[in-house]
């Protein structure tokens, strides 16, 4: 039997977010049954145990010996853990897939076993910093136009800022990134750059946008 995704064939190594398949063939002594096996195969994808909704294949055999299932992989491990949780911290989780044939005379179980690989956020494009002078006369930074992508549809996503100074801003209730200044400025400080903007999944994925700032000697003999 062979597990396998987009990509090489008979690939254990699953990125999340994708689908994946389960083939064999299955072998038979004796003549054609009078009565076709079914074909059970439960892939615990959470590894948790049970049969949950997506990880049951059920296939009753006829005249080919052939087998084919599909699942998706949402998530690589546990999307929420005992204590609610999102995640469960790792970027790599194995979970089993077992395929279970049962006939009249026959019962024969088959164990596989493959690896859950967590792949981090993307930047679908870039973020810009902008200033804007409120009301009582400070300046306000925001990092705006923080949009990516992440394959695995049950990742929890974290937006934060660490400015050149280690201040660390995390997105607030009105899912903006932003940082107040005393007095109106349309530049920050030299030692406030430079600025990170991070996406953080709850498996350990990261991604990062940086933000430079470039020092420019004019050359006045030009």
């Amino acid at each position: 039997m062979q597990i396998g995704a987009t990509g090489p064939a008979g690939s254990a190594e699953i990125p999340e977010g994708t689908h994946f398949w389960v083939t064999g063939r299955i072998q038979t002594h004796g003549g054609t049954p009078t009565q076709w096996p079914t074909l059970t195969i439960h892939a615990d994808l959470n590894s948790n145990g049970s049969i949950d909704p997506g990880e049951l294949d059920i296939s009753l055999l006829h005249s080919l010996w052939y087998f084919y299932a599909s699942f998706e992989l949402e998530d690589d491990g546990p999307s929420v853990n005992h204590d609610g949780t999102p995640g469960n911290g790792t970027p790599r989780d194995n979970f089993d897939i077992t395929v279970r044939l049962v006939g009249v005379n026959s019962h024969d179980v088959e164990l596989l076993h493959a690896t859950a690989v967590n792949v981090p956020p993307a930047f679908v494009e870039r973020p810009q910093l902008t200033f804007t002078t409120n009301t009582d006369g400070t300046s306000l930074a925001s990092i705006t136009n923080v949009n990516y992508f992440d394959p695995g549809i049950r990742d929890v996503i974290t937006q934060s800022v660490i400015w050149g100074d280690e201040e660390e801003t995390l997105v607030n209730s009105q899912e903006k990134l932003q940082r107040s200044y005393p007095s109106e400025t349309e530049t920050l400080p030299p030692d406030h750059y430079p600025i990170t903007v991070l996406l953080t999944d709850d498996d350990t994925g990261v991604s990062k946008y940086i933000f430079e700032q470039a020092l420019i000697q004019w050359n006045y003999d030009d």
